[in-house]
């Protein structure tokens, strides 16, 4: 089983070096740069993957919605298994894209695009499986727990915890993804679809941004409750429907949330 990758980043390189180090076999890799290290295999037409019938598996690497969703789309139509660690793709097509795989006999995982590490959405699947999964909740984002544990421990503002954090590349240039609250509510949206079996829109979720807390109140609440301030998604699974939102949220000193420092 031979397997192309989508983009050679550094999410895709690094995917092909795990790959090969684990006995894999990379045959083509979908990129417009010139590298001379795999110039053999490096192509910038997508056709010539989906034509080539030795390569089983699609690994997306590219990020955002297009081309990353008319890739996903043709490789499922050609018979392909499709990889990605993109929550922006699957959390807007994830009714679509498992519905295509179910109707070719393919599967789509997406495990890496939220808590890869752990891994998240896996366990959360497998559980569902034999249990009745009611209500999810927990910190989904590190860059916003970073700053909220500096903010906390150091006594710095909210803006200078940001800068921190980009500085050590924990966050982006642009962090409205991070600290709006969006990257948590697409995490919330697949983790909705692997617990629940439900589909639900990001859009449809509120999120609360963490751009609306500062220092003088995590003082105050620290002063006259306790408590500490985590950045949480939260849904629950309910008859016809679900409850979902994000936002910060109040976590007493000796649960786990707050003892959850930095990254």
């Amino acid at each position: 089983m031979k397997i192309a990758i989508l983009g050679h980043g550094v999410v895709g390189s690094g995917t092909r070096e795990i790959l090969e180090e684990r006995g894999f076999t990379v045959k083509k890799i979908l990129e417009k740069r010139e590298i001379p290290e795999i110039k053999d295999r490096i192509t910038d037409d997508f056709d010539e993957i989906i034509s080539d019938e030795e390569i089983k598996i699609v690994v997306e690497t590219i990020g955002g919605l297009e081309p990353a969703h008319t890739f996903a789309v043709k490789t499922l139509k050609a018979k392909k298994h499709f990889v990605t660690s993109n929550k922006f793709l699957m959390s807007e097509y994830f009714g679509e894209l498992v519905s295509l795989a179910e109707e070719n006999g393919v599967s789509v995982r997406f495990g890496a695009s939220a808590g890869g590490g752990i891994p998240w959405i896996h366990n959360l699947s497998r559980c569902a499986k034999t249990d009745e999964i009611t209500e999810i909740c927990g910190i989904m984002n590190g860059t916003t727990n970073y700053i909220l544990d500096a903010m906390e421990r150091k006594g710095i503002s909210f803006s200078d915890a940001l800068k921190t954090a980009q500085s050590l590349g924990y966050a982006e240039r642009d962090p409205s993804a991070d600290v709006d609250g969006y990257d948590v509510a697409r995490k919330v949206a697949l983790s909705v679809a692997a617990g629940f079996g439900k589909i639900i829109k990001t859009e449809d979720i509120p999120t609360f941004s963490l751009k609306a807390v500062s220092l003088k109140d995590m003082a105050y609440i620290k002063e006259k409750t306790g408590r500490s301030i985590r950045y949480k998604g939260f849904a629950k699974d309910l008859i016809g429907g679900v409850s979902a939102f994000v936002e910060p949220t109040l976590v007493k000193a000796e649960s786990l949330e707050s003892r959850v420092s930095e990254m």
